[in-house]
């Protein structure tokens, strides 16, 4: 068992999700063999263990007392990371969405000759959305979700803006926008907001 612990405690280490499952198993193993040694299994056979067996489970116990709580922190670690890359690769698709349905929005500003300034703030909204899917990535391999949060947030609120002038239309000392009114940039803007919507609520 020792050796068992030893081996997925390394690969858990690393991150491998197999090993996490396997060093928690191993892990309950242990303590259960630990605890029948120390105070007998009469559907086993095993003895109450007394004397000097006793003396000499009792360090034994101490040090696997040590090493355990070191295996709980790699496990709940692992149990963080884990979750981190699920919440990216869901984040990563709807994001790879949101970047096809700007392509149609511009594309659909260009073929109705909307005004420049709209198509070139609609352009920016892709190397937004890049930049946002970087910082995801860079939360994830720092195992960091405040800082998840914490990075996207800084790129989500010029995204929203931008995205709220092409619906609503913007005039103000940052953005000046023209509400979108071709309906299949609409339907791209629309869409855009639904998925948006989607990635904030699980980001915050």
């Amino acid at each position: 068992l020792a050796q068992e612990v030893a081996k997925h405690g390394s690969a858990a280490a690393g991150g491998t999700q197999l090993a996490l499952l396997d060093l928690g198993q191993a892990r309950a193993e242990t303590d259960t063999a630990l605890s029948a040694l120390r105070d007998g299994d009469a559907r086993r056979g095993i003895p109450r263990a007394t004397g000097a067996v006793a003396a000499e489970l009792g360090a034994l116990q101490d040090g696997w007392d040590g090493m355990s709580g070191h295996i709980d922190r790699l496990l709940a670690n692992g149990e963080t990371q884990q979750s981190l890359n699920d919440l990216a690769s869901d984040i990563t698709i709807t994001m790879s969405a949101i970047q096809q349905q700007n392509g149609t929005l511009v594309r659909s500003l260009l073929t109705t000759n909307a005004a420049a300034g709209d198509v070139v703030l609609a352009q920016r909204q892709a190397e937004l959305i890049e930049r946002m899917s970087r910082s995801i990535d860079r939360a994830v391999g720092a195992g960091d979700s405040s800082a998840l949060a914490e990075s996207f947030q800084r790129n989500s609120a010029l995204f929203r803006s931008i995205q709220d002038g092409l619906l609503n239309g913007k005039r103000d000392s940052n953005l000046t926008l023209t509400a979108v009114t071709d309906e299949r940039a609409l339907a791209s803007l629309n869409r855009m907001d639904e998925l948006f919507r989607t990635v904030t609520s699980r980001v915050s």
